[in-house]
């Protein structure tokens, strides 16, 4: 019988650099998009809490960065997930940011596409609560 884990998932998005419709855009993707892809891998995921990463001063690049949004991030509670969720999950972010970079922009010649996903992390742990 395979082992089933539950727990917290959290998903952080990194920016390659800031438009207003990027938060919104991600926090659809991953509200909608990512529990509904990975429905078979677990009795449940709920969507928890959504935050927006901005630039921490003493780590910044550039004093005018201070503050600015980098990224986002979204938290999930997930339920008897099997043994393959974490492979699914990182498969399904890989192929977003491949199709947004195929799809989106990388100068500033073409500005129709919308490149949001610089990079990504995942971490779990076990739901306190």
């Amino acid at each position: 019988m395979e082992e089933k884990w539950s727990g917290i998932v959290v998903v952080g998005i990194y920016f390659p650099y800031y438009k207003d419709y990027f938060v919104n855009d991600c926090r659809i993707f991953l509200k909608e998009s990512i529990p509904k892809a990975l429905k078979k891998n677990a009795e449940k995921i709920e969507p928890l809490d959504f935050g927006i990463l901005r630039y921490v001063p003493s780590f910044e690049k550039k004093a005018k960065e201070k503050g600015k949004t980098k990224g986002v991030l979204y938290i999930y509670y997930v339920k008897e997930a099997s043994s393959d969720f974490f492979e699914e999950l990182k498969k399904i972010l890989e192929e977003k940011k491949k199709k947004d970079l195929k799809e989106g922009f990388s100068n500033a010649k073409n500005k129709k596409g919308k490149e949001y996903i610089q990079s990504y992390y995942i971490i779990y742990g076990n739901y306190v609560g």
